[in-house]
């Protein structure tokens, strides 16, 4: 477990420099994020490389990613439209999409779509949640990789942000337990990723 705890800090201290408002004019965003994940996820892999069982690819997995990531989406794009009767709640989805003003667009979708996205699943749920679950047991490590996951995001002291972080950790966490596959989740939070933040963001139909 000591790698578990060794690389948890290294998350919470990258996404302190990323998102505390003492740090994060000095870091570019986008490829702070790029080179965070992407350093988890490689160690991830690296440190789990014997569970071959979550690296095993079915066809079905492109289904259930995808579907789930449509799910996801219409459930914030429903919030999204619940936040406008609460003033601090649509200061923070707004707060949340000026990241997107920190990159082209196009440079951004590729970013999230094929490495923040998947390198986050690696870590979160291939290497954390799978960890802790094998200690804890399976409920246990799928409630304690969607906390860390969540206050992870503390340093934005964006509430919307932190709550927006435990729902999907709470979602994919939940996807990763039923298939014991990195794959459905790694799809479906690109997927996801995509859609709200370059494709379809959800203030695109609630302004």
């Amino acid at each position: 477990m000591k790698i578990l705890w060794v690389l948890l800090a290294a998350a919470f201290s990258f996404w302190f420099l990323i998102f505390s408002p003492w740090t994060q004019s000095h870091v570019p965003f986008w490829i702070g994020m790029s080179i965070a994940t992407f350093f988890l996820g490689m160690c991830s892999i690296i440190a789990g490389r014997s569970d071959k069982q979550l690296f095993e690819f079915r066809s079905k997995y492109i289904f259930i990613g995808l579907g789930s990531a449509v799910v996801l989406y219409l459930f914030f794009l429903s919030g999204g439209f619940a936040v406008k009767l609460f003033g601090f709640a649509e200061r923070g989805v707004n707060d949340i999409y000026t990241i997107r003003q920190k990159a082209p667009l196009v440079m951004i979708g590729f970013l999230i779509f094929f490495i923040i996205g998947p390198c986050e699943e690696f870590f979160w749920r291939g290497f954390i949640q799978n960890r802790f679950s094998k200690r804890y047991g399976d409920f246990e490590g799928y409630l304690l990789a969607a906390f860390f996951y969540a206050i992870g995001h503390i340093w934005s002291f964006n509430f919307m942000l932190i709550l927006t972080a435990g729902i999907c950790g709470l979602f994919w966490g939940y996807i990763f337990n039923r298939y014991k596959s990195i794959w459905p989740v790694v799809i479906s939070h690109a997927v996801w990723d995509l859609t709200i933040f370059v494709l379809l963001p959800v203030t695109t139909f609630t302004q």
